[in-house]
């Protein structure tokens, strides 16, 4: 997955990064470095607890979207400035979008995929997040430090290119009670141009969403 390719980026891009920076003429020292590894760690606990504000509210898919801004605005800011301050900035905003990517790209691949192919999804996450560190890894003992961030703001900004061409969940649909919209999603998903042939999984959908609707509202009464 791209963008958990994107958020691998990220943590691997201090390997790199960091003995060049340390090697300037504006060389940071080893606590300012360590604060750079830190902070973008922080900003994704800040990203995780945000998720919940927008998962429901617009959307799987708009929500991974949103949270591939961050990711994006970190390496611009890492781009345009090497100034300490803004790179703090920088790692804890590009933070925020790596918890909100993690935690949303399991709902989104949970809600799409068949339950045959759920469980090898959900280790492809880990395998994806590995590739990225890799690649930003290997890509920096090539190739100097800007041209290295160039590179690297090119996975979140190729993801959001494909990812506005995926449908949103089926699950989200049914949620907001668009039960046609649900159809088409689920047909998309499948290649499929017949409605009847999605329709018993649609039912079997709808059913659980309403457990689930069934079982929040128990859980609130009680506390």
């Amino acid at each position: 997955c791209l963008a958990v390719i994107g958020c691998g980026g990220h943590l691997g891009w201090t390997s790199p990064a960091l003995p060049y920076l340390t090697n300037t003429a504006h060389a940071i020292t080893k606590g300012e470095g360590a604060w750079i590894v830190s902070l973008y760690t922080i900003g994704g606990l800040l990203g995780s607890l945000l998720t919940p504000l927008c998962v429901d509210r617009i959307g799987r898919k708009y929500s991974l979207l949103t949270f591939a801004i961050p990711q994006i605005v970190g390496w611009c800011l890492i781009i345009a400035t090497r100034e300490i301050m803004m790179l703090y900035a920088a790692r804890f905003i590009a933070g925020i979008g790596h918890g909100g990517i993690y935690n949303l790209i399991t709902i989104y691949l949970g809600e799409i995929a068949d339950k045959s192919i759920r469980g090898a999804l959900g280790s492809f996450l880990k395998v994806s997040s590995n590739i990225g560190t890799l690649f930003i890894t290997a890509v920096g003992a090539y190739l100097p430090y800007w041209q290295l961030n160039l590179v690297a703001i090119s996975l979140p900004i190729l993801f959001m290119a494909v990812f506005t061409f995926m449908p949103e969940t089926p699950y989200f649909y049914l949620i907001k009670g668009r039960t046609e919209d649900a159809e088409k999603s689920l047909m998309t998903l499948r290649r499929l141009k017949n409605p009847e042939s999605v329709r018993a999984d649609i039912k079997m959908m709808s059913e659980a969403v309403e457990e689930g609707k069934r079982s929040k509202k128990n859980l609130f009464i009680e506390l």
